[in-house]
């Protein structure tokens, strides 16, 4: 038996302890905790939209540092977790009325307008229902590349 001086456990078994533990920032233990983990990207990636929104940038670059800065939330996980279809869509609409509420897009405006492309002339903005498919589909065909490379 090991003894050690001033190292103390918490109280109950080590199974407590290891309940659940984070790998690459998802909530994790027998199974994943996808509802958890969907739920703080969300709760990540709102602030990070309305402190966009309320910054002195125009329009154009508003619009870049959203995709930039709060998208990334949402796109690291979005391949490894089954997000619910409601939460996408009231996220994105959440989205699109902090952008009403700063002045951003007016509500009667088209949201067609507001996520095609600026080379199309209109905003750019990229939804989050097109990231969550976009990521998906990347992170299956590496898994069956990997699945598929010769084994030595």
């Amino acid at each position: 038996m090991v003894t050690t001086e001033g190292v103390e456990l918490p109280g109950g078994n080590i199974a407590d302890v290891q309940d659940s533990y984070k790998y690459l920032g998802i909530p994790q233990a027998n199974g994943n905790h996808e509802e958890a983990a969907s739920q703080s990207a969300t709760d990540k990636y709102l602030p990070r939209v309305r402190q966009v929104l309320k910054s002195q940038l125009n329009g154009k670059n508003k619009v870049r540092a959203i995709n930039k800065f709060a998208l990334p939330v949402i796109r690291y996980p979005a391949g490894i977790i089954t997000w619910p279809k409601e939460e996408i869509e009231a996220t994105d609409i959440k989205t699109r009325k902090f952008f009403t509420m700063h002045g951003g897009f007016h509500p009667k405006s088209s949201t067609l307008r507001l996520y095609t492309k600026q080379k199309e002339g209109d905003r750019g903005l990229v939804s989050i229902i097109t990231t969550i498919q976009d990521e998906t589909p990347k992170i299956q065909d590496q898994e069956d590349s990997s699945d598929s490379s010769p084994k030595c």
